[in-house]
């Protein structure tokens, strides 16, 4: 009878453990399938310059044998100054990075963008009609009060100031050096 309790027990045992670690597979299996999930959700989400910076933005299709090259630099009797092209131009490719269709799903603008951040002109009018973008503090002269009240209508007329002494003409006396040197003066 003790036999039979305890055999009852283990086999309990045995299907608590067997359920418990089934539960535990499928929670790892639904984790494993989020991670992966948000992997892709993480790089469709990401900006195009992201993409070919990381090399997930391979282009159209993957090169492989003589596709990987320009075909120009093949065959040619004289190196590079036979039929590559005149200096001044700029085709140093033999294709674009990506094909016109890839092209144009770079950025696609959602159709809710108008909706959620507005006309472009609307929001300049709106920036530049606060003073968030003023100094609390000018620069000694220029302040709007000085100026008649306002913004300039003209630009800023600089004056050159008259140096206060003659060294300042010629700060490193390089006006002596080329007189004595046209004398032939020679220092002593």
């Amino acid at each position: 009878d003790e036999e039979r309790v305890a055999r009852q027990q283990r086999d309990r045992l045995r299907h608590e453990r067997k359920r418990e670690r089934e539960r535990e597979m499928r929670l790892d299996n639904m984790k494993g399938n989020l991670k992966k999930k948000k992997g892709v959700d993480r790089d469709a989400d990401r900006d195009i310059s992201e993409k070919i910076a990381l090399g997930l933005h391979t282009g159209a299709t993957k090169l492989a044998g003589d596709a990987m090259f320009d075909a120009r630099l093949f065959n040619q009797s004289s190196g590079m100054d036979s039929g590559f092209g005149q200096d001044d131009e700029y085709n140093v490719y033999n294709k674009g990075l990506f094909n016109r269709g890839e092209a144009s799903s770079i950025y696609r603008p959602k159709r809710d963008d108008a909706e959620m951040y507005g006309d472009a002109d609307e929001q300049y009018k709106k920036l530049a009609g606060t003073d968030r973008f003023r100094p609390d503090k000018g620069f000694m002269g220029t302040d709007a009060t000085s100026s008649g009240g306002g913004g300039r209508d003209a630009p800023v007329q600089f004056e050159r100031g008259a140096p206060a002494a003659e060294e300042e003409l010629d700060p490193f006396g390089l006006d002596q050096f080329l007189t004595d040197a046209k004398k032939g003066k020679k220092k002593g």
